[in-house]
């Protein structure tokens, strides 16, 4: 992608997708965002919410990371790819149900960990359940699924 639509990518990201909040010195907009995360945890996975309470473990100790680079900083490109073509057709929203949809996918996984090992997996084990592996002429491969890439015209 050329410099000047990654630019347009980034000020769509920032006004449209109202991501600037997320970078401002008080992180107004991440802040509401992870108040907004624990509700859902609450009411979607309360085991997990509860397991969390017992740990001591708060969304900003994962989730920021989760919200602040879209999923991009340590998630494999063909998930992250997905994540991107989500937000883009159906909006900021979807990035709280990409995470509480990460919560549920690993729910068995999470309760099997402590502290110091479940903010570990939390950033940086959660994505594996959506890795597959394929065999491809004699190579093994690494795979997300199958990703259907949306075509935007974006214009600054």
């Amino acid at each position: 992608m050329p410099d000047e639509e990654a630019f347009c990518v980034l000020v769509k990201l920032m006004s449209t997708y109202d991501m600037r909040g997320h970078f401002t010195p008080d992180m107004n907009t991440l802040q509401l965002r992870l108040y907004q995360f624990e509700q859902l945890m609450e009411e979607t996975v309360p085991l997990v919410y509860k397991h969390f309470q017992l740990q001591g473990i708060r969304s900003t100790m994962y989730a920021s990371q989760w919200f602040m680079t879209l999923f991009a900083y340590k998630f494999p490109l063909d998930l992250v790819f997905r994540v991107y073509d989500i937000l883009f057709v159906e909006g900021i929203d979807s990035l709280l149900r990409f995470a509480v949809a990460l919560l549920k996918a690993n729910h068995d996984r999470i309760l099997g960990h402590e502290f110091e090992t479940l903010v570990e997996f939390l950033k940086n084990g959660l994505f594996e359940h959506y890795k597959v592996k394929r065999e491809e002429g004699g190579d093994r491969k690494e795979v997300i699924g199958k990703t259907k890439f949306v075509s935007l015209e974006l214009t600054c």
